[in-house]
C-alpha cells in the first residue's frame, strides 16, 4: 500500500511539470526560432566583415613595402657610378639605407643586354675573383726571387739566415705588392723562431700599410694577417688578446672589410673558429664574456652567409627572368614588386627603378622580414581587435603560422595575396555564431530577456522541488541505512549466542572447561550487545538533544586503567596488547563518568577493529595548564587525509576494502564528538595509511 508521503512527492513533481517546465518549453521554443532566423544573418554579416579584414591586412603590408620602394625612389637621382665590370659595386650613400631597413636583402644594378651588380656590403664573401686587376699580384710572376730564400729555410734549415735574406730583398724593391708579399714571409719564419712580438709587429705593419693588397685573385693581405695575428697571440699565451683580436677579425668578415673568395672566407673562419674552442671550457669570467661576444658575432656571420647564398642563387637564377622582363617591356618609373621562382624552389621578390643610362636599380626583399615584421604583427593585432582565428599557408600550400583553438567546422574566408606579393593564402575562421554568442549579439537582446527569465523560472522551481524530494528521500534513506546497519549489528552477537545456547541446552558440550570457555563468549556477545544498545540510545538522546549528563568531580587515571583491564578481558584476542600509559599527575575534571567511559570505551573498539595486523594499542594520559589530554593510538590500517573531517558524520564509513569488511553501525565517532563537546572539550586525529591512527581527546582541567 502506498503511503500519503509517496502521493505527495508525486503531486508535487506533476505540478512542477504542468506549470512551469511545460510552459517554459513552450516559450523556448518560440524564441529559438527567432534566433535560429538571426544565426544566418549574424553569420553573413562576420563573413563579410572578415573579408574586409583581411584584405586590410594584405594593403597594409603592400603600403609598408611601398614605403621602402618611395624611400629608395628618393635616393636614385643621387647614385650615378658607373656599370662595373665585375660582380660588386660599392656605393658609400647605401650603406646606412641598407642598416636602417632590415628588410632588404640587397641592392643590385642591372642591364638589360648585360649582366647584375650586387652592392658589395650585401655579399659575406665572393664565388670566385674574376677580374684581375693592379691591386692582385701573383709571387709566381717573381719565382726567382723566393726560391733562394725556400732553400735557406727548407733545405738548410736555417731560419737567420732566410729572415737577413727577406730583409735584403725588401730593401731592392719598390713594388708594394712585392713589399707586402716578403714581409708576410719575414713574419712567418719569425714565427717559426717563437719570436712572437717581432712576427706580430710586423702582421700589424701589413695590415696597416699592405691590407687592400690581394695576391694571386685569392690571398687578401690584411685578411691574412688580422688571422695570423690572433694565432700569434694565442702561441704567446696572451689569452685576452687573442680573444680581442679574433673578435676584431669577426667583426671585419662581418662588415666585408675585404674581397674574399668562398675558400679564403671558409679558411680564415675556421682557423678563428679552432682559436676560439681552445678556451670553451674556462672559468675566467673575462673569458667567458669575451667566448659570448665572439657566439653572437659567429651567429651574424652565418646569418650573413645564408643570405650570400641567396643572393647567389639570384643572381644565378633569377636575375635572368628580371632581364627577360626588361627586354619584353620598356618601364617607366618603378615596375612593380615581382615573385621570381628559381629552379631549386627559391622565390624571390624584387622592385625594379629606372635609372640613368639605361641601367636600373633594384631591391631584393627579405621575404622572412616581411612576413615575422609586417604581415604576421598585423594578422595578429586584427585578429585579436575583431576575434577571429586565422591561418597562413605558403606558396606551396604549407601551413606556415596559425592561431591557436579553430574552430574548422565554419567555412573560412579566403583572401589570396596579390601577384606582386609572395603567394600567401589567408584563412580566417569567425567565432561559432551559436546560441550564447547571438544571444548576446546587439539588437536581440530579447532573446537573452527571455532565455534569463524561462532558466529564473525553471531554477527556482527545480530548486524547491529538489529541496523537498531530496529531504524526503534523505530521511528515507538514513533511516533504511540505519535499520540496516543495526540488523547487521545485532545478528552476529545473537546468532552466536544462539548457537552456543542450544548446545548447552542440548548437553553437547563435554568438558566443564569447554563449558566455561562458552559461557564467556556469551559474557563477551552480551556485553557486545549492551555497547550497541547503548550507544543506539544516546545517538537516539543526543540528536533530539535530550541527553542529559551527570557532572561530578572525576580523576580520569582510575577510570582509564578500569577502562583498559575490561575492554582487554572483553575482547576475543586474548594475545592483543592494550597498554595505558601516564605521563605526569592528572588534575581532575568535571564529567560524566557513564559517558566518558562510552567515548574511550568506542575509540578502542573502534582501534581494535581497524588494528589490521597490529597487536598493539596504546593509551596514553598527561596534563597541560588548561587540560587532561588522553590519546588512544593504533598501529593499523590508517585514515586518508581527505576522509579525516568526515568521519565523525552520522553513519559515514570509509569506502574502502579493509573498512567494508568490518562491521559498525557508524554512529560511534559521532556519539565520541557530540560527547566530548557536550563537555567543553575538543577531539582531533593524527593518521596516515598503513600506519595507523591517534585520538587526541582534550578535556577542561576541574576549576
Amino acid at each position: 500500500m502506498r503511503t500519503k508521503r509517496y502521493f505527495s512527492n508525486k503531486r508535487i513533481i506533476v505540478n512542477y511539470l504542468l506549470f512551469i517546465v511545460i510552459p517554459s518549453c513552450i516559450l523556448g521554443f518560440l524564441a529559438l526560432r527567432g534566433i535560429r532566423n538571426d544565426q544566418a544573418l549574424i553569420e553573413r554579416e562576420q563573413r563579410k566583415k572578415l573579408a574586409e579584414v583581411g584584405t586590410s591586412v594584405i594593403s597594409e603590408t603592400n603600403s609598408r613595402i611601398n614605403i621602402f620602394n618611395d624611400r629608395f625612389r628618393g635616393k636614385i637621382p643621387d647614385l650615378s657610378p658607373s656599370f662595373p665590370s665585375s660582380l660588386t659595386f660599392e656605393e658609400h650613400t647605401l650603406n646606412s639605407f641598407i642598416e636602417e631597413n632590415s628588410l632588404i636583402r640587397s641592392i643590385f644594378l642591372i642591364q638589360p643586354l648585360d649582366s647584375i651588380r650586387i652592392f658589395h656590403p650585401s655579399l659575406l664573401y665572393l664565388p670566385e675573383i674574376i677580374e684581375e686587376t693592379e691591386k692582385e699580384w701573383s709571387p709566381y710572376n717573381n719565382i726567382n726571387l723566393f726560391i733562394q730564400g725556400w732553400n735557406y729555410e727548407y733545405k738548410e734549415k736555417d731560419l737567420q739566415k732566410t729572415l737577413l735574406y727577406y730583409r735584403k730583398k725588401l730593401k731592392e724593391f719598390e713594388k708594394k705588392e712585392i713589399e707586402g708579399y716578403i714581409l708576410t714571409q719575414i713574419a712567418r719564419v719569425l714565427t717559426k723562431q717563437s719570436d712572437y712580438n717581432k712576427a706580430k709587429e710586423t702582421y700589424l705593419l701589413i695590415e696597416s700599410e699592405y691590407g687592400d693588397i690581394i695576391i694571386d685573385k685569392r690571398i687578401h693581405l690584411g685578411a691574412m694577417a688580422q688571422s695570423e695575428i690572433c694565432n700569434i697571440s694565442l702561441l704567446a699565451g696572451d689569452t685576452t688578446s687573442s680573444l680581442n683580436y679574433s673578435i676584431e677579425f669577426l667583426n671585419g668578415i662581418l662588415n666585408t672589410e675585404w674581397q674574399l673568395d668562398h675558400s679564403g672566407y671558409k679558411n680564415l673562419l675556421s682557423s678563428t673558429n679552432n682559436i676560439i674552442n681552445r678556451f670553451k671550457e674556462t672559468n675566467n669570467e673575462q673569458v667567458m664574456a669575451l667566448l659570448a661576444g665572439a657566439d653572437s658575432l659567429f651567429e651574424k656571420i652565418y646569418i650573413q652567409e645564408r643570405n650570400t647564398e641567396y643572393l647567389f642563387e639570384f643572381v644565378k637564377n633569377s636575375s635572368l627572368l628580371v632581364m627577360d622582363s626588361l627586354k619584353k617591356s620598356d618601364y617607366e618609373g618603378q615596375i612593380p614588386l615581382m615573385n621570381y621562382a628559381a629552379k631549386d624552389g627559391n622565390s624571390f621578390y624584387v622592385s625594379l627603378f629606372r635609372g640613368a643610362e639605361n641601367k636600373y636599380w633594384g631591391l631584393v626583399f627579405n621575404i622572412d622580414e616581411i612576413f615575422n615584421d609586417i604581415l604576421l604583427p598585423s594578422i595578429r593585432e586584427h585578429s585579436e581587435n575583431e576575434n577571429f582565428q586565422w591561418q597562413l599557408f605558403g606558396e606551396g600550400g604549407e601551413l606556415i603560422a596559425n592561431s591557436s583553438n579553430i574552430n574548422f567546422e565554419l567555412e573560412p574566408v579566403i583572401i589570396e595575396a596579390p601577384r606582386e606579393l609572395p603567394v600567401w593564402t589567408l584563412k580566417l575562421y569567425t567565432e561559432p555564431t551559436g546560441l550564447i554568442n547571438t544571444l548576446f549579439f546587439p539588437g536581440h537582446n530579447i532573446f537573452l530577456f527571455i532565455f534569463i527569465f524561462i532558466v529564473l523560472v525553471l531554477a527556482l522551481g527545480l530548486f524547491f522541488t529538489i529541496q523537498i524530494v531530496s529531504k524526503e528521500l534523505q530521511l528515507s534513506k538514513m533511516k533504511s541505512d540505519f535499520i540496516s546497519t543495526v540488523s547487521h549489528e545485532f545478528k552476529s552477537p545473537l546468532t552466536s549466542i544462539r548457537h552456543i545456547t542450544d548446545m548447552l541446552v542440548l548437553k553437547r558440550v563435554p568438558t566443564e572447561s569447554k563449558k566455561q570457555e562458552y559461557y564467556e563468549i556469551i559474557q563477551q556477545q552480551s556485553e557486545r550487545l549492551s555497547h550497541l544498545i547503548n550507544n543506539i540510545l544516546d545517538f537516539s538522546k543526543l540528536e533530539e538533544g535530550e541527553k542529559s549528563f551527570r557532572f561530578e568531580p572525576l580523576f580520569i587515571d582510575q577510570i582509564l586503567q578500569e577502562i583498559v583491564i575490561s575492554f582487554k578481558n572483553s575482547i576475543p584476542d586474548k594475545d592483543f596488547k592494550v597498554i595505558y600509559k601516564q605521563g605526569n599527575h592528572l588534575p581532575g575534571i568535571n564529567a560524566d563518568k557513564g559517558a566518558i567511559t562510552q567515548v574511550i570505551h568506542n575509540l578502542l573498539d573502534n582501534a581494535f577493529k581497524y588494528s589490521g595486523n597490529s597487536d598493539l594499542i596504546e593509551v596514553y594520559a598527561k596534563s597541560d595548564k588548561k587540560s587532561v589530554i588522553i590519546s588512544v593510538k593504533d598501529y593499523g590500517i590508517g585514515i586518508p587525509s581527505e576522509e579525516g573531517d568526515k568521519i565523525y558524520s552520522r553513519f559515514y564509513r570509509i569506502s574502502n576494502d579493509h573498512t567494508q569488511q568490518v562491521k559498525g553501525s557508524g554512529i560511534g565517532l559521532t556519539i565520541v564528538k557530540q560527547i566530548i563537546e557536550s563537555h567543553g572539550g575538543t577531539i582531533s586525529l593524527e593518521s596516515k595509511v598503513g600506519s595507523g591512527s591517534t585520538f587526541i581527546i582534550k578535556l577542561p582541567i576541574l576549576k
